[in-house]
């Protein structure tokens, strides 16, 4: 029974999505990796080197827009308004935001991966965010205890196909059959099956083993992996996981998630507003509009960041 990550029920996502907090970040990801807990960016929404908290918001409402659909929901107007908001704010990607240069940001090459408003970078960030959450979404439904009885195991498999997929000679990374063994997974006639609830998944998903990892217990386990889950059946499981049958096994509790002990656990920073390198009059505008937006809709709404260039009023 395959199940890609777009099946998943909306609510789910949804709901997955609104619980995060935001991280305005200066850091590249490797830094991201060594330097923050996983439990806060498995919360979180950022974007490395973005270091303005306006953005990081904007950017975590337009993946919640993604995962509603709907009319002017798609991606080309989403990144349209991204792409028109990061001018409003001041970036460009010799100089980054207003004041990115003290912070330590590195200037990025127009139109590469670095570039916050180029294709590339846009593509990469929302499609990443927005299966995160379609694989929080999986990961609870599949382990729902009901569901789980019926499929009490995944196995993880190509759902989407890449040019050049991890472990061919042109990548110069590991495969995901040597990375599943690495993770302590066993390979079941060639295939990478085990119980939901085997510390594999977490294993998989961790930046400390594998540098790409996004140090999650679900897919993408990677950026731009193509991997995903098919639910096994029981039947199916007790024949390659010699596992009993549900009548006969109580219900496994779902596994903690992994922190490791060298990172400090700490709390998601509460959302905060970047207004560095704006000038007095604009800053006024700025709170103005967002005042008038917070108390009209209880959001700040894509025309409330648009007048910032203009009249608050207009």
């Amino acid at each position: 029974m395959a199940l890609s990550i777009k099946a998943q029920p909306i609510s789910q996502a949804l709901a997955r999505a609104a619980e995060r907090g935001l991280m305005p970040t200066a850091l590249g990801t490797a830094q991201i990796r060594d330097q923050v807990a996983q439990q806060i960016v498995r919360n979180a929404v950022f974007s490395a080197r973005t270091t303005n908290a306006f953005y990081v918001q904007f950017l975590k409402a337009a993946v919640e827009r993604l995962l509603q659909g709907g009319r002017g929901n798609d991606w080309p107007q989403i990144r349209l308004e991204l792409r028109m908001l990061l001018q409003r704010l001041g970036y460009t990607p010799e100089k980054g935001f207003p004041g990115d240069a003290a912070r330590g940001v590195p200037p990025a090459e127009p139109g590469s991966l670095r570039d916050l408003s180029s294709d590339l970078r846009l593509n990469l960030i929302l499609k990443t965010q927005e299966e995160l959450m379609r694989g929080a979404a999986l990961r609870a439904r599949g382990l729902d205890g009901s569901r789980v009885d019926q499929f009490p195991a995944w196995e993880l498999v190509r759902l989407i196909p890449r040019q050049v997929p991890r472990g061919s000679r042109d990548s110069r990374t590991k495969g995901w059959p040597q990375r599943w063994v690495e993770a302590g997974g066993e390979l079941r006639k060639g295939r990478m099956i085990a119980l939901k609830t085997d510390p594999v998944w977490d294993a998989l998903g961790d930046s400390s083993t594998f540098s790409d990892a996004l140090d999650v217990s679900h897919p993408p386990f990677a950026f731009n992996s193509g991997m995903g889950w098919r639910e096994i059946h029981w039947r199916e499981a007790r024949e390659l996981l010699d596992t009993p049958a549900p009548s006969q096994v109580a219900r496994q509790p779902e596994q903690a998630q992994k922190v490791p002990a060298t990172k400090p656990e700490a709390a998601i920073p509460k959302s905060k507003f970047s207004v560095r390198g704006l000038d007095d009059d604009r800053r006024a505008r700025l709170a103005a509009a967002l005042r008038k937006s917070e108390a009209r809709h209880g959001v700040i709404t894509s025309a409330t960041v648009f007048s910032m260039g203009g009249p608050v009023d207009a």
